[in-house]
């Protein structure tokens, strides 16, 4: 036993330095640090893995150092020319806005090429994140979540050259009407763009990035106000869910470069571009938890030639169920032309209370896609019986149109 294990530790010890590197990586930071005890080797192999990730909540006590001292100790003992990742986990009132603004110094000291912040309170206080923050020639990919107060005056204040992905969930904004904006136009390389909102507030944002490839906006009350337009040019894939009154410009017309939509928009409260075509989409998931929904469906199907995946998601997460579509619907008198040439694969989940709604829509698809490959079903709620009624049904409708089609009932 005792002669294996000392096997196994050479073994180890004669693994490439790069790859030993890569496997202390996978460890928290703490548990990276503590292989300096397995032997003399060890001691400082930890000061050259470049991911370094903290926690307050796991490593809040470290022997006789407090956590902030911790951090700033393994941070200056480090020693990597290049700091691929650091992830911060704190509570703002342990830990206080010099530290936390220290640690993201030294980061960038370190050449960090991404930075994670997610800093809880107790009391609602905020970690203002530094204007000298906001410039980094290293930074590919910015992170920050919950109690980070973003303030960017003016549009010199923020230079991210080599930014390509930005999250900002659920932080405030000292300036709202300029400071999302601001921080935009100094991220001339910006791929991924993902921000979030958890209270309803008067926003407008100007979001103008022609390089911007992904998007996705999520508000859990509605983000009311969103102004201004899109231009992102090389735009592949969008995700827009729970935002309402949007307003000067249309939020849909901006997007008919994607390629993938994911949209939970009500028709009441958005302008849809009646003259736009979406040539490039090929996957549509629409949420049927807005006023309007059906309608919406229509619309988009009518300019989308080339669609050929197509889910409509009743089971979106944070929907509420009571909040159902009452409006009648009436079915296309013309025959969309995706649903003729290209649609091959349709998804339709929701759940038990809003079946009725979207049955008739399910079918109209079913009836009228000549090219349907796969359908899926998927309702939640049915009991075996139920189930069985609507396979028939559904069966039924398919064979009406198409013989080839595969239709599955999931749970």
């Amino acid at each position: 036993m005792k002669q294996g294990l000392v096997n196994d530790e050479d073994m180890i010890s004669r693994l490439p330095e790069e790859l030993i590197l890569h496997i202390l990586s996978f460890l928290p930071t703490q548990g990276a640090v503590a292989t300096s005890a397995l032997a003399k080797q060890w001691r400082s192999r930890w000061k050259m893995v470049p991911v370094l990730d903290f926690d307050y909540e796991s490593d809040c006590q470290s022997g006789d150092e407090t956590f902030p001292e911790m951090v700033c100790r393994v941070l200056l003992s480090h020693e990597a020319p290049v700091l691929e990742r650091l992830r911060v986990r704190v509570l703002f009132e342990e830990c206080g806005a010099t530290a936390i603004g220290t640690w993201v110094g030294i980061a960038y000291a370190r050449h960090v090429r991404e930075l994670y912040l997610d800093v809880s309170s107790a009391k609602e206080s905020y970690f203002k994140f530094p204007r000298s923050l906001y410039k980094c020639e290293t930074l590919e990919t910015l992170k920050l979540r919950n109690r980070v107060l973003v303030h960017v005056p003016c549009a010199s204040a923020a230079c991210l050259k080599s930014l390509r992905n930005l999250h900002l969930s659920y932080v405030d904004y000292e300036d709202e009407a300029s400071s999302l904006g601001n921080l935009l136009a100094g991220c001339p390389k910006l791929e991924n763009l993902e921000v979030s909102r958890r209270y309803s507030r008067d926003v407008e944002t100007l979001i103008a990035v022609p390089s911007l490839q992904r998007l996705r906006i999520d508000d859990l009350n509605h983000w009311h106000g969103l102004g201004g337009g899109y231009n992102a040019t090389e735009l592949v894939e969008a995700k827009i869910s729970h935002v309402s009154n949007i307003v000067n410009d249309n939020i849909v017309g901006s997007l008919t470069s994607a390629k993938r939509l994911c949209l939970n928009l009500s028709l009441e409260k958005i302008t849809f571009p009646m003259s736009s075509i979406f040539y490039q989409l090929v996957y549509l998931e629409l949420g049927l938890a807005s006023a309007g929904w059906r309608n919406l469906l229509v619309l988009m199907l009518d300019r989308s030639p080339k669609l050929q995946v197509l889910k409509l998601n009743g089971r979106w997460r944070y929907d509420r169920i009571d909040d159902l579509d009452e409006e009648e619907w009436s079915q296309p008198k013309n025959v969309a032309e995706c649903l003729l040439f290209s649609l091959e694969t349709f998804v339709w989940k929701c759940r038990r209370e809003r079946l009725e709604e979207g049955k008739e829509v399910a079918e109209y698809i079913l009836r009228n896609a000549c090219r349907l490959k796969r359908a899926t079903v998927s309702i939640q709620g049915l009991n075996s019986e139920e189930r069985l009624d609507l396979l028939e049904e559904m069966e039924c409708v398919v064979r009406a149109s198409t013989s080839s089609c595969q239709l599955l009932l999931l749970d």
